[in-house]
Order: C-alpha cells, then sequence, then structure tokens
C-alpha cells in the first residue's frame, strides 16, 4: 500500500499505528494504574474511533488480569509495525502525519490532577455512559491540559519522530469529531484550539497542527458551528500552523461555508468508500473538475487528498 502511494505521489499519509503502547507508558509515568490505563482502550477492530474520543472500552477483550482492552504483545507488535511503516515512507519522502494528543483520557487522570478541570464529552452513537460512551475530557482551556499533552506528544515524537531531526513533525487531533464542545463562548473556544497547538509546539516548535473539517459539517453537528464559532475556534492557531483536510469536498464542502478556513491552508479530499461499503460510488464529475475550479477560488488550498473510510478504493 505505501508503495501504491508513492506511485500515486501520495507524500502525506497517516501514520497512527503502535501509539497505544507509546501512550500506556506516558500514563504510567503521569501516575495513572495499570487498571486505569487498560480500562480506556478499545479492541483493535474500534480503535479510530476510540483515538478520536468517540468510545472507550468497546470491542475489548475478556482476558484476565489488569490488561482488558489489548494484548500487550500486540501492542508491542504494532509499535514494531510502525517502525517499519515510518521507514519505507521517509524513504519515499513522505512526511507522516503522527498522533497528536487531542485530550481524550483514561477516566483516572482525574485522580492524578484532582485540580484540573475534566468534562464528558456527549453519548456519541448513542453508546452507554456508564460503561463505553461519554469518554472523559481533559478540559482544553486548563492549564494541565498544554501539561499532559505537551507530555505525550514528546513521547510519540521520541517514539516516531523523524531521527534526522529534519522533518517538520505534523500532528494530527481531533477533539470534537462528532461531537460538539461543551462550549460556544467564542473565547473558549479559541483557547480550546488554542492550548491543543501549545501541546504540540512544546514538543516541537516547527510542529503543525492537522485536523479534520468533518466537525464542522451540518448533518453531524447540527447548527452549532456558526461561521463566528468557526472563525473564532480557528484562530486560535497561527495561520501556517494549521492543515485542515476538508474531508467531502467532491459531495458536502465546508470550506466555501467559512471563507476558505479563514485563510489556514487546507486539502480538497474524496471521501469515498463510505463504512466499507463495496461497489462503484461518486460524484464522478465533480471528482474530475472541482479540485482544479476549487485551487482558483481559494489560495488556501494546497493539496488533494482521498479520506477513505476502508481499505478498498
Amino acid at each position: 500500500m505505501i508503495d501504491w502511494m508513492a506511485l500515486q505521489g501520495v507524500n502525506m499519509p497517516l501514520a497512527f499505528n503502535g501509539q497505544e503502547a507509546v501512550y500506556a507508558r506516558a500514563y504510567a509515568e503521569l501516575g495513572l494504574t495499570q487498571q486505569e490505563i487498560w480500562a480506556y482502550f478499545s479492541g483493535p477492530a474500534f480503535l479510530p474511533w476510540n483515538r478520536m474520543g468517540n468510545f472507550k472500552a468497546w470491542g475489548a477483550l475478556d482476558a484476565p488480569g489488569p490488561i482488558s482492552g489489548l494484548d500487550s504483545g500486540w501492542l508491542d507488535a504494532q509499535e514494531a509495525l510502525q517502525m517499519q511503516i515510518l521507514r519505507a515512507m521517509r524513504a519515499y519522502g513522505m512526511t507522516p502525519v503522527l498522533p497528536g494528543f487531542a485530550g481524550h483520557v483514561p477516566a483516572g487522570l482525574a485522580r492524578v490532577f484532582p485540580q484540573a478541570n475534566f468534562t464528558v464529552s456527549p453519548a456519541w452513537a448513542n453508546f452507554n455512559c456508564s460503561t463505553y460512551g461519554c469518554v472523559t475530557l481533559l478540559d482544553p482551556t486548563d492549564p494541565v491540559f498544554v501539561t499532559v499533552g505537551s507530555t505525550l506528544n514528546k513521547r510519540i515524537l521520541a517514539a516516531f519522530g523523524d531521527p534526522s531531526g529534519e522533518e517538520v513533525p505534523m500532528f494530527n487531533a481531533d477533539t470534537y469529531n462528532e461531537m460538539n464542545p461543551n462550549s460556544g463562548d467564542l473565547n473558549y473556544l479559541r483557547t480550546a484550539n488554542a492550548n491543543v497547538y501549545a501541546a504540540m509546539k512544546a514538543a516541537d516548535a516547527r510542529a503543525v497542527y492537522v485536523m479534520q473539517g468533518w466537525l464542522f459539517y451540518p448533518n453531524v453537528s447540527g447548527d452549532f458551528w456558526t461561521s463566528d464559532r468557526v472563525r473564532a475556534f480557528l484562530a486560535g492557531v497561527p495561520i501556517g500552523a494549521m492543515i485542515i483536510l476538508d474531508l467531502f469536498s467532491d459531495g458536502a464542502p465546508q470550506w466555501s461555508r467559512f471563507e476558505s478556513y479563514y485563510g489556514h491552508q487546507w486539502i480538497w479530499n474524496s471521501l469515498i468508500v463510505f463504512g466499507g461499503r463495496r461497489g462503484l460510488y461518486g460524484t464522478l464529475e465533480s471528482l474530475t473538475t472541482s479540485p482544479y475550479a476549487d485551487r482558483t477560488k481559494s489560495s488556501s488550498l494546497v493539496g488533494i487528498g482521498v479520506t477513505p473510510e476502508a481499505i478498498d478504493m
């Protein structure tokens, strides 16, 4: 697949494998117990949603002892696989996008930082709050957020960063994927996103923040993301330090609703293979014309990408 991506000109692939192994060590260093750590991770098949804070522990293995979410041997193998993936990507001149701290944490972190402000994310897809839903969120406006976030981001860079030090690190973080913030206050939104970026910058001053624009899509956010709120949220990050993935540009572009994300760089994407559905789908006319037409309308459009929800493309 990496060879195929290289042949297609892909130069900014996601590289998310192995992050749970790094986070498990970091959380232990911060003072969490093994029980608290392992109660958070989902099973392997559901990690994308676990990583975005949509739920916790779903699909976990019923293993004996404190490890109930993922098998530690599997985690070690994923970390080793990530190293092979990164070497192959960098050999082709690609810049991998690494996982960044978005704020979703094991509930036990509130015991370690009792003075910090923790909330719970909304019950995504009706997952029961007492079991799998309503994931603990270290409030992004709390000063502890940058402390914890920078710790985890530094650990990710130490494990998966460019050994030469020449690569500008790219971190992905999606704090509010299909879940609206607890407050619509403009200062709150600005500070929240500023601290997500500050935790990345603390790990490396050159860091670039990569974020999906899917949270702004009204079919999943309702009427929460008004123009004023989007502008305030994005204003928390300096122009040039963020790249927004306009996830479904061929079918439901968001960049045109928000003035090309108010000057931030963004990437035109085709969202294909919704939910792993098989078959031939797509807006063929849009795919063949819109990227070029949209480039003439937006000076901050810097790339074209694909955002599949399955491996078949």
